[in-house]
């Protein structure tokens, strides 16, 4: 088994959407984006990186480094979102995000990010390859 990625990676909000009214649309670009890793497998998913107030860390961003320098209390929190697109030749990586209101972490975050803004995430994929998701969905689809 692969070890999880410690590196973060820092986007910019490119654009944001709101395709429902409860569904936020983050388009994130940015020259960490390059070369990123999605598409591998049938499903990739990133982990959106939530500092508590007040607190920054070192760049570039290293999860073994925060946990070893800083106090738990300072420890971000994590939230994974399932990669909704990414288009390699624009380096634009979009996640849907849904927005309940002002209750939670994710949502009124997502609602408050403008164009320009900083992101931090995690990058991750499931562990199952195409031959399965295909498989799989030839044996379940209504289609075959």
């Amino acid at each position: 088994m692969t070890e999880r990625p410690n590196t973060l990676t820092a986007a910019t909000v490119v654009r944001t959407a709101r395709p429902t009214p409860h569904l936020i649309r983050l388009v994130l670009g940015g020259g960490e984006l390059t070369g990123l890793p999605v598409g591998a497998y049938t499903d990739h998913y990133v982990k959106f990186v939530f500092p508590p107030a007040g607190v920054t860390y070192p760049h570039p961003v290293d999860m073994a480094t925060i946990r070893r320098e800083f106090p738990a209390e300072q420890w971000p929190r994590l939230r994974a979102y399932t990669v909704r697109a990414w288009d390699a030749a624009a380096g634009e990586l979009t996640v849907d995000v849904v927005h309940h209101g002002d209750e939670g972490l994710a949502g009124p975050w997502a609602a408050a990010l403008r164009p320009g803004d900083p992101v931090l995430f995690r990058s991750e994929e499931r562990r199952v390859g195409k031959e399965c998701s295909e498989r799989c969905r030839s044996r379940w689809s209504p289609y075959h």
